[in-house]
């Protein structure tokens, strides 16, 4: 279940405090792991450091839209006031994970920051080490449909570090488009494969894998892979 977020912000921002000065560049790098959500809307949490702030803490809900674009908001949290902003980007795919990069918008803060403004390149990678699932076109069940065999490697940890001991079951997150897995299907601990099928031929499917523990809560998603049907 482990992720982490690698978030580079290079930040141009407007503060209204005279002691601040009127305007610094700002290259702020944050890693943040999962707190609530999953699928196409997540809310990370965690340590920030500032090159002209020093260190804090950030906050970002981060919504996955179809084809792959990111938007979301932030609240980065230092000493004396808030920083809050927005954020527009595009993900891509990789072997190892995702990455994605687009554009930072800061829209006001508190306390010292109070009326800061600016933009910035916003760019980071998402680390899916320890948890994937390669798919494989099955042979076609007939009448225009075809399946798939998904076969994934379990995860080993929970995003704090410890051994999981409470894995209760696995789903299949699946749809034409990776920005929208729209259909999914349940399978039980006991296996690391399923088939899929009933899947419209001449199109491209693409399948990702969540665990699930016995509370009912869900893990970040796996890597997500693709089949030509």
């Amino acid at each position: 279940m482990t992720r982490l977020v690698l978030v580079t912000l290079t930040m141009l921002v407007l503060v209204a405090d005279p002691a601040l000065g009127a305007t610094h560049a700002d290259r702020s790098t944050s890693t943040v792991h999962r707190v609530s959500g999953g699928g196409s809307r997540t809310v990370y949490a965690g340590d920030i450091t500032s090159s002209a702030l020093g260190r804090g803490t950030v906050r970002q809900t981060v919504v996955l839209g179809q084809g792959l674009k990111v938007s979301g908001s932030y609240v980065l949290r230092y000493a004396g006031g808030t920083i809050h902003g927005t954020v527009t980007a595009q993900a891509r795919l990789g072997s190892k994970g995702i990455s994605f990069s687009g554009t930072s918008r800061v829209t006001g803060g508190t306390g010292r920051f109070r009326g800061a403004s600016g933009t910035a390149r916003y760019s980071g990678t998402a680390s899916l080490t320890g948890f994937s699932v390669a798919v494989a076109a099955a042979p076609s069940g007939g009448g225009g449909t075809g399946a798939v065999t998904l076969n994934w490697s379990p995860p080993q940890n929970n995003t704090d570090g410890t051994t999981i001991t409470d894995l209760a079951s696995y789903k299949i997150l699946y749809g034409r488009d990776a920005g929208n897995l729209d259909q999914s299907k349940s399978i039980p601990m006991s296996t690391n494969s399923a088939t899929i099928d009933n899947l419209a031929t001449g199109t491209t499917w693409f399948f990702a894998i969540v665990s699930v523990n016995t509370a009912g809560t869900e893990s970040t998603p796996s890597n997500v892979a693709s089949a030509a049907i």
